[in-house]
């Protein structure tokens, strides 16, 4: 079944160049080279990643990651800080290398911080971006979004001592609690439309987040209903409010630089090829435990 997706994804290649060589003006008026045909020609396709986002993108020592052993993640390094004794793993990782084999060329992870993710796009430091990024109508005016690869939805974590405190996002929006949020994301923004009555504190990384509730410097965060699950399991003193019932729901996307359809049309092309081959459901249960 994998060499049929190859093979498809290598017919929409040919035909995506033979277009491009025809015709190298339909572009949407964009004056360069489409992304496809630059990637192609260096044989490295650039991918943005945080490295601070488990299970999507973070960071292990090699020794564990050639053991298996997943679960002791080093969740507070990003991708910018890793050391030569460690590893990028996760399933938008593992994504990214299955984009970069089907193209045919290598990959190259090129470190972001949340808040200037689009800003990285825009100034073509990396031809796409895979890190569990949502889909907000707010970052579509400044790039163009794949079609959706997983529904994910927003969720509380709290610590296990205030599982009974906390049993809604109704509950954690009240005088006197303390919510933090990393700044630029899309609970960053959930938050600023929801919650009217909590203290919201922003901080720029998404392990900070959970630093801060360890640390009793917040009585809750808003993020991911994966990520709370994940986190949850990584630190037994946290609990995940409601997972399977997130209180928003939200749909997964690769944005590439606007202004570029072959590129976007050939990302959308092979999303739609490996979800039917299931390699998209296989990495959900590689990397999601519910």
């Amino acid at each position: 079944m994998m060499r049929n997706v190859i093979g498809k994804i290598g017919v929409v290649l040919l035909a995506s160049l033979f277009v491009l060589t025809l015709f190298p003006g339909m572009s949407w008026a964009h004056p360069e080279k489409s992304h496809l045909v630059r990637i192609l020609e260096r044989g490295v396709l650039r991918v943005g990643s945080s490295g601070d986002y488990k299970p999507f993108s973070f960071i292990v020592p090699k020794t564990e990651a050639e053991k298996g052993r997943l679960a002791v993640a080093k969740t507070g390094s990003r991708l910018a800080a890793k050391k030569e004794d460690e590893v990028l793993i996760g399933f938008d990782v593992d994504a990214a290398k299955k984009l970069a084999e089907d193209l045919g060329v290598k990959v190259e992870f090129v470190p972001f911080e949340w808040r200037n993710l689009i800003a990285g796009l825009v100034a073509d430091k990396y031809d796409i971006a895979m890190s569990g990024i949502t889909i907000r109508l707010e970052r579509a005016k400044s790039v163009h979004f794949s079609d959706p690869y997983i529904l994910i939805g927003s969720s509380p974590l709290v610590r296990k001592e205030d599982a009974k405190r906390f049993r809604s996002w109704q509950d954690v929006d009240r005088p006197g609690v303390v919510v933090v949020v990393t700044l630029g994301t899309s609970n960053d923004q959930i938050v600023t439309k929801r919650f009217k009555h909590a203290t919201i504190k922003r901080i720029t990384a998404p392990a900070s987040t959970v630093a801060e509730l360890l640390a009793g410097r917040a009585d809750a965060t808003i993020t991911d209903n994966i990520a709370a699950v994940m986190q949850a399991q990584d630190h037994p003193e946290l609990y995940a409010v409601n997972p399977r019932h997130p209180f928003e729901k939200d749909y997964f996307g690769y944005p590439v630089q606007q202004g570029d359809p072959d590129w976007l049309q050939f990302v959308n092309t092979w999303i739609r090829l490996n979800k039917q081959d299931g390699f998209f459901e296989e990495l959900e249960q590689k990397w999601i435990a519910w």
